[in-house]
C-alpha cells in the first residue's frame, strides 16, 4: 500500500503534467500530509477555525457564503443521519461541498472532519437527500421568478447581441452523458459505443444558470425521447413568451425536432452560405454554455460512477441534481465564464432560492 509520501510524489508528477490544477494540488497535498492527518484525526470540525482561502480551496465557497448557502438551502442546525448519527448542519454541508468539489474519497476527508469514513458516507448521503428533496423543483419547472417574461426577453436580447441571428432565443438545450460502471442491464448498456452510460437533458440560460434538468435515461435512448418524456415543450408553450405574448425559443442540436419554441441548425448537403453562417454563429454561442455542463460532469467524475457497481438510476439522478443546484448557487454568488461571455448577471442567491 502506498504511503502518504508516495502519494505526494505522485501528486507532483500529476501537477507537472497538468493533470491537476493548482487548487487540486494544494488540497490533495494538504489532505495527504501525515502531519495534518495525525493532528486532526480526533479533532472535531469547526468552520470558524478555517480561513477564507482554506474554505474556498476546500469547499469552493468562502466562509461567509457557506453560512449563506446553509440558510438559503434551509438546512437545519442539526442533521440526523442513519443509525442516529447527528451532526451540525454546517458540518454536513461542508462534507457535501468537499465531496462534490474535489477528487477526494471519504478516507481522505477523515483528517479534515475528524470522523471515520463510514460516518462521512452517512452524512453525505443524508445531506444529499435533504438538498434533493427540498430543491429539486427548482430544476423541473420554468415557472420561476428569474425566468419571468421580462428576464427571458432580456436573455434573448443578450444572446442576440452576442451574435445570434435569432432575436428571440433565450437559452440552449443540451444532452449530456454520464459514464457509469459496466452492468449486464441492457437498458443501460450502449451497444454502439460499447460503454454503459446515462443521459441527462439540461436547459441553460445566458446568465449561467441551469433552468431545467431531466434525467437520467439510459444512454442509448434518443434525445427526442428524452425531450418528450421531460415534458419540456408544454412548459415552453406556457412560459417561454415575451411580454407581448410572442413565443420565445431555446436552441438545440440536430438531434432535436424543429418546433416554434425549439430551434436547431440547418442540415443537409446543399446549405446556402446564409444557412452555413447561421450554423456557425449558433455553434460558437453554444460553446458559451458548454462550460456549465463541463463543470457538473467534472463534479460527477470525482464520484467514481465508472468503478462503483451496481449503479442505480436514483443515485445518479440525486447526485447530478444536487450538483446542478450547487452549481447554480455558486454562479449566483461568483458568476461564471458563461455570465461573462454573454454579459448577463445571475440573480442574487436569496432571490434564486426564494
Amino acid at each position: 500500500m502506498a504511503n502518504y509520501r508516495d502519494i505526494r510524489d505522485l501528486l507532483l508528477i500529476f501537477y507537472d503534467q497538468n493533470m491537476i490544477d493548482d487548487v487540486e494540488f494544494l488540497l490533495l497535498n494538504h489532505l495527504n500530509s501525515t502531519r495534518n492527518r495525525s493532528r486532526r484525526r480526533h479533532e472535531p470540525f469547526d468552520l470558524e477555525e478555517l480561513t477564507d482561502d482554506e474554505c474556498y480551496t476546500e469547499f469552493q465557497f468562502s466562509k461567509a457564503d457557506i453560512y449563506t448557502l446553509k440558510d438559503v438551502l434551509n438546512i437545519p442546525e442539526e442533521v440526523t443521519c442513519s443509525r442516529r448519527l447527528a451532526v451540525s448542519g454546517t458540518e454536513a454541508l461542508c462534507v457535501l461541498l468537499q465531496r462534490f468539489s474535489h477528487p477526494v474519497k471519504f478516507d481522505n476527508m477523515e483528517a479534515r472532519f475528524g470522523r471515520p469514513a463510514n460516518q462521512l458516507r452517512k452524512i453525505a448521503s443524508a445531506i444529499t437527500n435533504m438538498v434533493y428533496n427540498k430543491h429539486r423543483h427548482r430544476l423541473s419547472s420554468l415557472q420561476q421568478e428569474w425566468l419571468s417574461q421580462v428576464n427571458l426577453q432580456r436573455y434573448a436580447e443578450a444572446i442576440h447581441a452576442a451574435g445570434s441571428p435569432l432575436d428571440n432565443c433565450w437559452g440552449f438545450v443540451y444532452g449530456s452523458l454520464i459514464q457509469v460502471a459496466d452492468t449486464p442491464k441492457a437498458r443501460i448498456y450502449n451497444g454502439s459505443k460499447r460503454i454503459s452510460d446515462m443521459k441527462f437533458q439540461s436547459v441553460v440560460a445566458p446568465n449561467g444558470l441551469i433552468a431545467h434538468l431531466y434525467g437520467p435515461l439510459e444512454g442509448k435512448r434518443h434525445d427526442c425521447t428524452m425531450l418528450r418524456e421531460s415534458e419540456l415543450l408544454p412548459q415552453l408553450d406556457l412560459y417561454s413568451r415575451s411580454l407581448t405574448g410572442n413565443p420565445l425559443c431555446i436552441y438545440g442540436d440536430m438531434k432535436y425536432p424543429m418546433r416554434q419554441q425549439l430551434q436547431m441548425p440547418f442540415h443537409g448537403e446543399d446549405l446556402t452560405p446564409a444557412q452555413q453562417a447561421y450554423n456557425t454563429s449558433m455553434a460558437s454561442l453554444t460553446k458559451g454554455v458548454q462550460w456549465v455542463f463541463d463543470d457538473i460532469n467534472g463534479y460527477l467524475n470525482f464520484m467514481d460512477f465508472k468503478r462503483n457497481a451496481p449503479t442505480e438510476f436514483g443515485v445518479v439522478k440525486k447526485a447530478f441534481t444536487v450538483c446542478a443546484i450547487l452549481r447554480n448557487a455558486h454562479t449566483c454568488l461568483y458568476k461564471s465564464t458563461t455570465t461573462d461571455f454573454f454579459g448577463v448577471s445571475p440573480p442574487s442567491i436569496q432571490d434564486y432560492f426564494s
